[in-house]
């Protein structure tokens, strides 16, 4: 019986064969508008400020979003929850590292997928998590019965004290801003109204682009999602998925990159 060589040794030679069709390049400087909400509730953006990133403040939050939801427990993740791993990563390497230390990225760098593929390297950005929020290929759309996944409202105040920034990944396009900010609120994702959508303006922009362009001001330290693609779209033009690229990319399961259901049903 033939040996099978290992992924490391087989990538190189195998990489032509790896990849079916071709992968967008990931373009940061082609990324959406910055858009956010003054204390009037007005859209403001600035044309080549990174993502299509949204910020809404409390003043301008929809009043529908203000639901009597009790407040969640400020508490460490617990084994059951489908979001633990995740949140006890992240708390993990926001409590580790020194000043001045290079932190590694939760994205790819996208040069040394030829090669040996890599995790990028941070600066000096602020920490950040990434949670997808589409189920499979679908956009997310905001509903009036937003209901979270257990104890993730819990998990994200642990991860918010700590420091962390949290960014909302999805392709639901800018004009959706407002509803999905209020389905956060109401689901008590994002009580406060602090967390930052990244979104598309159009078919030429992707969560990947988003992505890389937040990466500019954030050091994203974790993604969770429900698909490979929502850490590297890259996993959408393996032509085999269980190819040794795809197990070379499968090493970051579980540091960096979760597998976790959609946040909100």
């Amino acid at each position: 019986m033939t040996r099978r060589r290992p992924p490391q040794l087989a990538l190189a030679a195998a990489l032509p064969l790896i990849l079916s069709g071709c992968i967008p390049a990931a373009n940061p400087g082609a990324a959406g508008t910055f858009a956010a909400r003054d204390s009037g509730g007005t859209v403001a953006r600035a044309a080549d400020a990174g993502p299509s990133l949204v910020t809404l403040s409390a003043a301008a939050a929809s009043p529908a979003a203000r639901l009597s939801i009790p407040s969640p427990a400020r508490r460490l993740p617990s084994a059951n929850d489908p979001y633990a791993a995740f949140a006890r990563y992240a708390l993990d390497q926001a409590g580790s590292g020194q000043p001045g230390q290079a932190r590694r990225s939760a994205l790819m760098d996208q040069g040394t997928l030829a090669k040996m593929p890599q995790l990028a390297r941070c600066g000096d950005q602020p920490l950040a998590i990434v949670i997808d929020l589409d189920r499979g290929l679908q956009p997310f759309t905001p509903h009036d019965a937003s209901l979270p996944v257990a104890g993730l409202a819990g998990q994200l105040t642990a991860l918010r004290n700590a420091g962390l920034t949290v960014l909302w990944n999805t392709s639901a396009p800018v004009s959706q801003a407002g509803k999905i900010h209020s389905a956060l609120r109401a689901s008590n994702l994002d009580p406060d109204g602090t967390d930052q959508l990244l979104l598309v303006r159009g078919t030429d922009e992707r969560k990947q682009t988003n992505r890389a362009a937040a990466a500019k001001d954030w050091c994203i330290i974790a993604i969770a999602g429900d698909r490979r693609a929502d850490f590297d779209e890259v996993f959408d033009y393996l032509r085999d998925p269980d190819g040794p690229l795809a197990q070379t990319l499968a090493a970051n399961l579980e540091a960096g990159w979760f597998l976790a259901p959609s946040p909100i049903d």
